[in-house]
């Protein structure tokens, strides 16, 4: 979140966890004769790698810079290789992942409501809380809850256990409600595509492809099951009608308006005229927005509020491309995947398919994987949706024995530097506090020496 990432402290026992488990992440290979296998995205970061470089090289005077986010990104790609890596080695399960991340979502959505509970609200006026949970931000939570909303709704409708479902449909309905009350209408539009993705996924599993199928198929139902249709199908008219009619006033509230959105993308698009190619630099955005609004009256914005914009600006026509291509490309194969799921992975693989187009859609009108906390959730739906059952273990020796070798180089790398940096970084923020005591010579001589 924003304090793990701010707060030196925090960020010195992150790395500490990080070190750990990489020990033992390593250990555990080693014992278990574990093999390395092919994913289906080695490809997709080879492209990305190559785009990184070309970004970078570009614009080499903010190289130092640009070395900030590259720092997350090879830490989310160590993650996806190490999760990746027990998936195939079935030391991990794709259910065990989903339980850890409802099981954490309980945390976020008991201290969502007590938020909720210490605050004044009006919906007459739609004066909302708009609570932040433990992760900070609205719109972040929102993107958060998403996820859980996904996979809590595709167990729900697949399990037979009538006590699991009951406490999924409380679980379904308190994330819901909270998604609802963030007022985070990008995920609203998002949680509207997961319930969207959910309806075309239930038709194809039965059958029900063209609108001359759906007679036949109706006509097959028993009563009962048609009442349950009509209902489920009212109920989500409903809350789309309410939510619609929401969102469109929300359009007149101050400071809620259209306004702020369309001047940072039409921003973006004057960005993206000046370096067409290859962008501004990875880590950039923020530094070149600067430079076309005033601030103030306009406050700092370190992402253009939508991820398509954003790596344009960033990266590019070229990032772009292979953002296309890369989207494209997960779909497919997600879409396979989820053909091809036996019946007892149906529930999983719906779910990971509703939260990642969730997710996508969301970020069409806001970045909160900007966030390191909703990074790896997003990290997580991917892992659980693209990872195939059957796995094909590397061939060549030079991925054998190079990949290893790699991964191990990364990881050193990654926590070398994020130790030295911190440290620096710990020193930067010492020399700040000082301007609390009116000391700003010995502010300005600890941040020169951070510099």
């Amino acid at each position: 979140t924003f304090n793990g990432v701010i707060v030196p402290d925090l960020k010195f026992f992150n790395l500490i966890v990080m070190t750990v488990f990489s020990c033992v992440w390593l250990l555990a290979r080693w014992r278990g004769s574990w093999r390395w296998h092919i994913t289906p995205l080695d490809l997709i970061f080879t492209l990305w790698g190559a785009v990184i470089v070309l970004s970078i090289v570009s614009n080499s005077d903010a190289w130092r810079r640009s070395m900030i986010g590259v720092w997350y990104i090879a830490f989310y790609a160590v993650i996806w290789f190490m999760l990746s890596d027990m998936l195939t080695n079935k030391r991990l399960k794709r259910d065990t992942l989903i339980d850890g991340l409802l099981f954490a979502g309980i945390i976020i959505l008991v201290f969502g409501y007590v938020q909720i509970g210490r605050s004044s609200f009006d919906l007459a006026s739609l004066d909302f809380p708009r609570p932040g949970s433990l992760i900070g931000n609205p719109n972040s939570l929102g993107a958060f809850l998403i996820v859980l909303l996904a996979f809590s709704v595709a167990r729900f409708l697949y399990l037979r256990n009538r006590l699991a479902r009951i406490i999924l449909g409380i679980y379904g309905l308190l994330c819901g409600a909270l998604l609802f009350l963030t007022f985070s209408r990008g995920a609203w539009l998002g949680a509207g595509s997961s319930v969207m993705v959910l309806i075309v996924l239930h038709a194809r599993q039965q059958g029900v492809t063209s609108p001359a199928q759906i007679g036949v198929w109706w006509g097959g139902l028993s009563q009962k099951t048609r009442k349950l249709y009509t209902g489920g199908v009212a109920t989500i008219l409903l809350i789309g009608i309410i939510g619609g009619v929401l969102l469109l006033q929300s359009l007149s509230i101050s400071g809620r308006t259209t306004e702020l959105r369309t001047r940072i993308w039409s921003d973006a698009m004057t960005l993206i005229s000046e370096k067409p190619i290859t962008g501004h630099g990875i880590f950039q955005f923020g530094r070149a927005y600067e430079r076309v609004e005033s601030m103030p009256p306009f406050q700092p914005h370190s992402h253009a509020h939508n991820l398509i914009l954003h790596i344009t600006v960033e990266m590019g026509l070229v990032g772009l491309l292979v953002t296309v291509v890369s989207a494209f490309w997960i779909i497919r194969v997600v879409d396979r995947n989820w053909r091809e799921a036996p019946s007892r992975h149906r529930a999983t693989m719906t779910g990971a398919y509703m939260a990642m187009i969730g997710f996508g859609v969301h970020h069409l009108l806001d970045t909160p994987m900007m966030m390191p906390a909703i990074a790896l959730a997003g990290l997580l739906v991917l892992l659980i949706a693209i990872i195939p059952a059957e796995f094909s273990p590397m061939q060549a020796n030079w991925r054998r024995l190079g990949h290893p070798i790699g991964l191990i180089g990364l990881i050193t790398v990654l926590l070398v530097s994020g130790f030295w940096s911190t440290n620096v970084y710990r020193d930067y923020a010492n020399a700040l506090l000082l301007v609390n005591d009116d000391d700003y010579r010995g502010a300005a001589d600890g941040i020169q020496s951070a510099i």
